[in-house]
This record gives C-alpha cells, structure tokens and sequence, in this order.
C-alpha cells in the first residue's frame, strides 16, 4: 500500500480500533437480562409436568373446598409406570364415602368405592391425571369420579382444553414443612377464565407441597386449598 494512502487511513483505523476496544469493554460490562418472571413461571410448569408424565411419584393430599361448594376429601395419587395411576380418596368425617381410580394394564376402574365400574384404560388417562392436578388441582376430577366419570379429556387433548398462564414464580418460602417456591397462574377452560391459582413446589423434590384457588362460577366463588406430601419410604 502506497505511504500517501496508508497515512490517509491511519486516523480512521485508529478510530477504527478504539470503537472496537470500547465497544468489547461495554460487553464485558453488560450483565445479561434476566428472564421474565412469568418464563421462570412456564419453565417451572413444564418441569413439573414433565416429571409427573415420566417419573413414578406418590401423594397424599387433603382438598377442602369452601365457598360455593363446600367440601373435603383425604387420599392419596400414585402415578407408577407407563399408564398406571391409582387414586383413592375419602371424603372427611364420613367413612362410608370414598373414591377410587385404578388402572392397570387395558382396564380402569373407578367411581365409588362401593360402586366402582370397569371401563378400557383411556389412551390419555395419566396426561389427564398430571395436567388436572397441576393446572386445576385434584378436587375437580374427584367430583368427576364421584360421579362414576373418567378424570376430564382423558381420551386426549387435556392440554387445549386447560391452559394456565404463569405470571410469576416467587421466592423461596418456608410452607407445609418445605422450602418451596409460589408459581402465579390464571387458570383457563375451553378458553375461558375460569380462576387464579398459586401453586408451591418443594425446592428440593420439584414437587408440589401447596395449592391455592379460586374458581369461579355464575353464582359465586369458591376457594379451594389443597396440601400434598410425600410420605415417608
């Protein structure tokens, strides 16, 4: 390269070079942004779904209901290998009346205790199991299985039909004897806002430990609570 033309680019290589070390040391110094509250909310979700769907888990739970409907069950969820669920629930203060759902293999049964019925295993029983208890809680499929009926969409599409959106995922509280996290969500049916929901996962199982609700319907609210835990091995 002739001097005369070397001389003429230095000062803007120069300025070239400067823009290019500033630039690297605003890099460095940039922190990254953090993710919104409501991304940690849906990860949350998903993993937790996720695991219910893949990995053998057992509950025990309490459900009460007040408000509009006024109820309690006491039972336990055992979701096993592949397709099997077993679910067995008894309402509080009356020991004649208990719920069961027990499939395994190509058969179902369900319903009352005292009246269960046998029906072929849904191909979606277990996705409509999980996604019932983390988007809706359990109370609603209790009610479909005192009414002798399978959990909700369990022949498929459970996941359109209840959506949740997460809106936040909370700091680390201690609550139910866990140290867990409060995910925020507003609960959809078929579309609709139908309630708004926290749900706690222990830190340390990923599981839930806590859920409160509030479901509404035309003629009023009903708030639900439901507590869960892993009983002890």
């Amino acid at each position: 390269m002739p001097v005369s033309i070397r001389s003429a680019l230095r000062p803007a290589l120069a300025a070239l070079a400067v823009g290019l070390l500033a630039a690297a040391g605003c890099a460095r110094g940039t922190r990254p942004t953090p993710p919104e509250p409501g991304a940690l909310a849906r990860d949350a979700m998903r993993g937790l779904e996720a695991r219910l769907m893949q990995t053998p888990a057992r509950l025990e739970f309490v459900a009460e209901a007040t408000g509009a409907f006024v109820t309690r069950w006491e039972g336990s969820l055992t979701l096993g290998l592949g397709a099997e669920v077993s679910l067995r629930a008894r309402a509080a203060g009356d020991a004649t009346a208990g719920l069961m759902l027990d499939a395994r293999g190509a058969a179902t049964r369900l319903g009352p205790l005292d009246e269960p019925r046998t029906v072929r295993t849904p191909a979606a029983l277990r996705e409509a199991v999980v996604i019932g208890l983390s988007r809706m809680g359990l109370l609603h499929n209790l009610a479909r299985l005192a009414e002798g009926e399978l959990p909700d969409h369990a022949g498929g599409d459970v996941t359109a039909w209840v959506t949740v959106e997460p809106t936040d995922l909370g700091p680390e509280v201690d609550i139910e004897g866990a140290r867990a996290r409060p995910i925020t969500m507003r609960i959809l049916v078929g579309g609709r806002h139908t309630g708004d929901a926290t749900l706690w996962l222990d830190e340390t199982t990923g599981l839930p430990v806590r859920r409160e609700q509030v479901v509404r319907f035309q003629d009023g609210e009903m708030q639900v609570v439901e507590r869960y835990r892993v009983p002890d091995a």
